[in-house]
This record gives structure tokens, sequence and C-alpha cells, in this order.
């Protein structure tokens, strides 16, 4: 537990933020300037950061201690679990529409990538924010305590951001062809948002 359901906020809207400056194409085009010799490793420098704070942070939200806000009953713990499993499979389904050597920094990025726009990226421009959202309320109905409401909250202030900043770099790289597919297929949401 981190003590305070505000500190937990916090903490995950840094995470975000963090995540998202290091994605940024001004930052990586100053690395790229500063350090060229070392800028092929960005992108694996970015991800192992991202994943041991996401760790950490993770691993702190469940601690034993933890005051739960409701009751989690076995029926709020089955749905919980659903939403978490129909999360996790949209995460991973999504993730085979990626070159994963490319995404985890393996490999650097080819010149030229065509825009995804089949599989899930047919249904939704961001099936791996969509999977989120439902593993975060799949975990909030298994864990309803201060900590994963605090997290629910940083995830759901943070991800409209999140995505307004990435749709202008996927304008940036992809020009028409994405405002073309933003106006036929909706954002996290199927026929809604």
């Amino acid at each position: 537990m981190f003590g305070h359901p505000l500190t937990t906020f916090l903490l995950w809207l840094a995470y975000f933020a963090l995540h998202s400056l290091l994605a940024a194409d001004a930052l990586k085009a100053l690395a790229r300037r500063r350090f060229p010799f070392l800028f092929r490793w960005y992108r694996i420098f970015y991800n192992t950061i991202a994943l041991f704070i996401f760790v950490w942070l993770t691993g702190r939200l469940l601690a034993p201690a933890t005051v739960f806000l409701i009751a989690p009953t076995l029926p709020i713990q089955v749905a919980g679990g659903l939403l978490f499993l129909a999360g996790g499979i949209i995460i991973l389904a999504a993730f085979r529409l990626y070159d994963t050597g490319e995404f985890v920094g393996w490999r650097n990025p080819q010149a030229g990538a065509q825009l995804q726009t089949s599989g899930l990226n047919a249904v939704v421009r961001h099936p791996l924010y969509t999977g989120t959202l439902l593993v975060v309320a799949g975990l909030w109905c298994i864990w309803p305590s201060a900590d994963m409401t605090a997290t629910a909250a940083a995830v759901l202030v943070y991800l409209p951001a999140g995505i307004y900043w990435e749709e202008k770099k996927l304008i940036r790289q992809f020009g028409d062809a994405y405002r073309n597919y933003s106006q036929r297929v909706k954002r996290l949401i199927p026929g809604v948002w």
C-alpha cells in the first residue's frame, strides 16, 4: 500500500507522463542528436524503464495490508476476472498486429511503415488501451481498494491525454491515411467513442 490514495494517483500519473515523454518525437530526436551511437538502444532503454516502474507500482499496489472499499464478493470477483481476461485477450490479439522486435527495440523501425487498420484496429483505433481499461476494471472488481481506485482514476484521467498525443504522432507519420481512418473507426469503444 502506498500510504494514501492520492500518492498512488500521483505516482501513476507520473509514470504515464514519463512514458509519454520518453515516447515523444522531440525527445527521441534530441537523444538521436546528442547520443547517436547509443540511440539504437533507445527503445530498449525506454521499455526497460517503463517495465521496472510498472512492476514496482503494481507490486506496491497489491500489498497485503490493503483495506477494501467494498467487500469483494464472489460474483463481483468473477465479473472482475472475466473483465480482466477479456482485456488480456484484447491486448494479446492487438499485439499480433505489431512487429514485436521493433516494439521492444530489438530491431529498428522500418522506413515506410504502413498504417495497420486490420484485425482489432478495424474495430477500434487503440485496442491496447481498450484492453487496458478492461484489465483495470477487472482488477478493481477483484481488488477494490482505495489504491486500486486511485489507479483506475489515474488511468481514466491520463488516457484521453495519452490518446491525444499518440494520435498527433500518428497524423504526423501517416497524414491523411490516419485522418480518414479516424473518421471511420472509433477510439476505444466500437460505435461510441
